[in-house]
């Protein structure tokens, strides 16, 4: 089946009672083994990963729709499963429908609800499977990794990439300037390649005084921001945006605060109210506490202040 023939999407709480059947469709039966009544799904050792879902922080689901038709359903949970690991990692469950089985649907479930998870900030995720359940491959091709055998199951860990955040050093240099070449149609003032040098020439400077700060994930900088602690100003921040919505800009603001006078107030420029390119940006400095300032330019451009009281 192509992607185009299915849709993921989040289950809508009115759906959560589906998840019933698809806890029971999620049973392994090795070959020749008799389906047990659709009961066994009361017990206590079943109900654990659907009772009271979305109620709880971790409770997560997602669905894939073909034709109208809810096919297949991925969900995590925290709880003392059999995949549990700790009290903070949520254990995995995915499910299809008969019928809906080795078309790609589960492999689009499991990716979506592991990046899913992975924006939320979770660091890792975990799942229980048994050995004969073809169902290993896939987590296997994930990144999952055993880690421990429980008589006929095994118990899975998938660790995301840890993220370091740190003030950036002159040997960054280039990484850096190739992320802001990935980036630069989003900044005004970074159209020319003279610009780019100008940049590059700012950013060496910056980190000179220590007050360059760069996000790391497997050796790649997936993140930078530029700061002056003697004006109080966030002057630029730049996220790849292939990791995006992983809290990589809240993350290096956190960083920079610890780097800033206490009780000066903190300014950034970013786009105006309206602007399409803003509304990310400026969604994210209103929950970190920042309020709309005065209109000005930057490089002709129509920006806004936004200002973080201390």
């Amino acid at each position: 089946m192509k992607q185009s023939d299915f849709i993921i999407r989040a289950m809508q709480p009115e759906e959560y009672p589906l998840l019933r059947e698809f806890l029971y469709q999620a049973i392994f039966l090795p070959e020749g083994t008799v389906p047990p009544s659709r009961s066994v799904i009361d017990l206590p050792e079943l109900q654990i990963y659907i009772a009271d879902f979305g109620t709880r922080f971790g409770d997560y689901c997602l669905v894939a729709e073909v034709n109208g038709k809810i096919a297949g359903a991925a969900w995590s949970r925290i709880m003392v499963d059999y995949g549990h690991i700790d009290k903070d990692t949520p254990s995995l469950a995915i499910s299809l429908l008969p019928g809906y089985r080795g078309q790609g649907i589960g492999t689009k479930l499991l990716s979506n609800l592991l990046s899913l998870l992975h924006e939320k900030g979770f660091p890792q995720v975990s799942l229980s499977v048994q050995k004969q359940n073809p169902a290993f491959r896939l987590y296997k091709r994930a990144g999952f990794q055993i880690v421990e055998e429980k008589g006929t199951e095994y118990l899975m860990l998938l660790k995301y990439p840890c993220l370091e955040i740190r003030l950036a050093q002159a040997q960054d240099i280039d990484a850096w300037m190739e992320l802001v070449e990935r980036v630069k149609d989003s900044f005004p003032g970074l159209e020319t390649q003279e610009a780019l040098n100008a940049h590059k020439t700012t950013v060496l400077h910056f980190i000179k005084n220590t007050s360059a700060i760069c996000a790391v994930k497997e050796n790649h900088i997936v993140g930078t921001l530029l700061f002056s602690r003697e004006d109080g100003v966030l002057c630029f921040l730049a996220v790849d945006p292939a990791h995006r919505r992983q809290h990589i800009a809240q993350q290096m603001i956190s960083f920079m605060l610890t780097q800033m006078d206490a009780h000066k107030d903190i300014t950034v420029s970013t786009y105006r109210e309206g602007d399409p390119n803003g509304i990310a940006a400026r969604a994210l400095y209103k929950s970190l506490g920042f309020s709309a300032g005065k209109l000005t330019k930057e490089f002709d451009y129509p920006v806004q202040e936004f200002v973080l009281k201390r």
